[in-house]
């Protein structure tokens, strides 16, 4: 067979491949970015239904069908958010809770931004029981009496509260105060 003088041609693609990845490249980039920013949106929302999720638990109904309405607290604090602070003279909020001592809990719990050192567990005359929170700085700064069954107050420390004991714990939250802590005064009654 006679040779013949074929030559072949040499189809330059370099530019074609160097194209196409760079295209890959940029919408690999693109579906990271959609991805990042979907699973960024799907994270806060489903942290913010937990949060509500958690609030809807808390605000049960007491027996007496009591509900602590905490969204009035968020408002409140949403619009003190909004407003300048060199404007306001007093911006409190007050609490009191009482119930009888199940345990008290040495045991480190941080709550929001705040350390708490101590768990105390307290149940309500309808046999429910809670756990609050009281952190070192509280305690130390805490005005705790022992209520005498002819209504006189003798100070005594929070080491000296047992389990059986009945607590009336006032908490004042001083919103203008840069300290974490509250103001709190805990009355103890004993045998009731």
């Amino acid at each position: 067979m006679p040779e013949s003088n074929q030559t072949s041609a040499v189809i330059a693609t370099r530019p074609a491949n160097r194209t196409l990845r760079t295209v890959i490249i940029i919408f690999g980039l693109l579906f990271l970015a959609v991805a990042s920013e979907l699973g960024y949106y799907f994270y806060t929302t489903y942290k913010t239904n937990l949060a509500k999720k958690g609030l809807e638990e808390t605000a049960a109904p007491a027996a007496d069908g009591t509900v602590l309405q905490v969204e009035k607290a968020l408002t409140f604090a949403q619009g003190l958010n909004t407003n300048r602070g060199d404007f306001y003279k007093e911006a409190t909020i007050r609490s009191v809770l009482e119930g009888k001592v199940v345990e008290i809990e040495k045991k480190d719990a941080i709550v929001g931004s705040v350390k708490y050192e101590y768990s105390v567990f307290l149940t309500n005359k309808t046999g429910i029981t809670t756990k609050w929170y009281i952190s070192q700085g509280e305690i130390d700064g805490a005005k705790i009496f022992l209520l005498s069954p002819s209504g006189n107050k003798q100070p005594i420390g929070f080491g000296d509260i047992k389990p059986g004991d009945y607590i009336t714990a006032s908490e004042t939250i001083d919103l203008l105060d840069p300290k974490p802590e509250y103001d709190v005064t805990l009355t103890v009654t004993r045998g009731q």
